[in-house]
């Protein structure tokens, strides 16, 4: 495709104003624009690769923190927990099914809450009826496996009520 003409320059002409932004805003010469970008492009991923790695660390140490505080009933550990601003739910919902005799329950906050539910495979509960039990409160819908469920949607502010009945829950699950 080409063109000729006075579209041809009017298009050299967009093209070369395009550049000296960039030029401006890389605050480079116009000849370096196509360096400075590679430069950036590199850092960028530097950048995600250490934000990655912070947020494994930072999901560790909150689990470890999650475990530490995590309800008993009988030998297993129920962790409960809304994860706040910059923690990693789905990492930190991972990170709790290694661990033995545990299951958990993650809500993410927003205006379509999401909730996951996990569980160690040394614990015989089904997580998707839990979860199906959860968001009958919240509202919304989800499925998933015997190990790992999620749902979204429904009321927000129904949470706090939701997750204070998880123990209740999973201890009529329990019954024989």
């Amino acid at each position: 495709e080409y063109t000729a003409g006075m579209a041809a320059v009017a298009e050299m002409q967009r093209d070369k104003s395009m550049l000296e932004t960039l030029s401006e805003k890389l605050n480079v010469p116009l000849e370096d624009v196509g360096d400075a970008t590679e430069r950036l492009i590199l850092e960028n991923r530097e950048q995600r690769k250490r934000l990655e790695s912070f947020s494994q660390a930072f999901a560790e140490v909150k689990v470890r923190s999650l475990l530490g505080s995590a309800r008993k009933m009988g030998d297993i550990r129920i962790v409960v927990h809304l994860s706040e601003e910059g923690e990693n739910a789905e990492e930190m919902s991972r990170l709790l099914s290694t661990e033995p005799k545990v299951v958990s329950v993650i809500g993410i906050p927003g205006t379509s809450p999401k909730v996951l539910v996990s569980r160690s495979h040394d614990v015989d509960i089904d997580c998707k009826l839990l979860l199906k039990e959860v968001m009958s409160i919240i509202g919304g819908g989800g499925g998933g496996k015997k190990e790992f469920a999620q749902g979204g949607g429904g009321d927000p502010s129904k949470i706090p009520e939701a997750f204070s009945k998880v123990p209740e829950i999973l201890a009529t699950m329990c019954r024989p």
